[in-house]
């Protein structure tokens, strides 16, 4: 995909390549783009300090 964070497509993409939806995926990150990005995808998220 040629969309970077946080465009929904590049997890979208991921998500379709394991077989899996973004029903069965939790993103784990650290940054307010991360957050973003999961929930653009509307993906479950975790948000770590780093």
């Amino acid at each position: 995909t040629h969309q970077p964070k946080p465009y929904r497509e590049a997890i979208e993409y991921t998500v379709k390549q394991l077989g899996l939806t973004v029903d069965d995926v939790v993103m784990v990150g650290d940054h307010q783009i991360d957050y973003d990005s999961a929930k653009n995808s509307r993906c479950r998220f975790i948000g770590v300090a780093t």
